[in-house]
């Protein structure tokens, strides 16, 4: 089986998984990360950099939607320059936090995508009570959720 990780900061939280995979006889593994990802041993690293920032005209609240857009624009070079020598994964397991993924599945539709999705959790919880706009009781509007200052 061909596995193929993409994390900005390769290996992040797919360490052990990663790790185990690739001493298994029957699998291939690859990874994707950032020019500043640490890597790990026995994996191969493929690395890419943004060509640039959001841009400052950019409105604030789009800013992290044309970073997405940047990263996910790299990592599809690179998907394409792998297609193009014949590299095909059966499975990408990925982090969806920085947009790598936005055209992984235009480059390889065949392959399984499995997301780690980090930032995904309910309106309500732990995680969210600790964020001023969305604690119990308080009245907000739908421009409220994305406010920043």
């Amino acid at each position: 089986m061909t596995v193929l990780f993409i994390h900005q900061n390769f290996p992040g939280q797919f360490r052990h998984i990663a790790a185990h995979l690739s001493r298994l006889p029957d699998y291939q593994v690859l990874a994707i990360g950032r020019d500043t990802a640490p890597g790990l041993t026995g994996v191969k690293l493929l690395r890419y950099r943004p060509h640039r920032s959001a841009g400052a005209q950019t409105h604030p609240y789009a800013r992290s939607f044309e970073n997405a857009v940047l990263h996910g624009q790299q990592v599809l070079r690179l998907l394409l320059n792998l297609k193009s020598k014949g590299y095909r994964p059966d499975v990408i397991v990925a982090h969806l936090g920085w947009g790598e993924t936005l055209y992984a599945k235009d480059s390889f539709p065949n392959a399984r995508l499995i997301h780690f999705c980090e930032y995904y959790y309910q309106i309500r919880g732990p995680i969210s009570a600790s964020i001023p706009s969305f604690r119990p009781g308080k009245q907000r509007g739908r421009s409220d959720l994305f406010m920043t200052k």
